[in-house]
């Protein structure tokens, strides 16, 4: 009986181990999609100049800092310049395993 226990215990852990590995895994690319749209909106704020357009793509940031409960447009970037890497590796770890 102690055995079933155990086992059901050590299965049941696992299970959410994975589903947490997943939703994780999850968070992660959608934050790195989110970084992405924000470089991009920058990159296109630097090719056309638009009048005011820094301040817009600031105010864009803060906003979204603030949205996902940052308290700047700063701190943003700073989990951007984080979570990109971070899927950039899993990324690349994961087409090194399907060449397999």
């Amino acid at each position: 009986m102690k055995i079933a226990v155990v086992f059901a215990t050590t299965c049941l852990l696992s299970q959410v181990t994975v589903a947490n590995d997943k939703q994780e895994l999850m968070a992660l690319s959608k934050f790195a999609g989110a970084c992405g749209i924000l470089d991009s909106l920058i990159q296109f704020q630097t090719t056309t100049k638009f009048d005011q357009g820094k301040e817009f793509v600031y105010r864009f940031w803060s906003v979204e800092a603030a949205r996902l409960g940052m308290d700047s447009a700063e701190k943003l970037m700073e989990v951007c310049l984080e979570v990109v890497p971070k899927y950039d590796s899993l990324w690349n770890a994961y087409g090194r395993m399907e060449k397999r």
